[in-house]
């Protein structure tokens, strides 16, 4: 997966234009944009600087979005939670993914 902070990407027809440019690039790659934390992914075998040319050819700034692997909480109680896979956490986001954790 890559993905792709565009702060230039402001509504739905930005979203629209990178999603087509990124079709353009690779029909079967998946592509997911959140507009709200200004994110574009794309899943597939297309090269992370082709991803981003294709971008850039739609008129946006696509930034590269290290991918970290959150640290696995220790587990309390043997409920299984820390068993569980961490999800990635891009550090600049303004809001704090869901809880939903036993443990946490």
């Amino acid at each position: 997966m890559t993905t792709f902070r565009v702060d230039d990407m402001t509504c739905g027809r930005c979203a629209g234009k990178i999603s087509s440019a990124l079709a353009a690039l690779d029909p079967s790659a998946t592509v997911e944009i959140s507009i709200a934390q200004k994110l574009v992914r794309v899943t597939g075998d297309t090269d992370p600087s082709d991803v981003a040319d294709a971008i850039r050819g739609a008129g946006y700034t696509p930034q590269p979005v290290q991918q970290v692997e959150a640290p696995v909480a220790p587990s309390r109680g043997g409920c299984g939670c820390a068993s569980r896979k961490a999800a990635a956490v891009d550090p600049r986001a303004t809001t704090a993914p869901a809880s939903g954790s036993c443990c946490g």
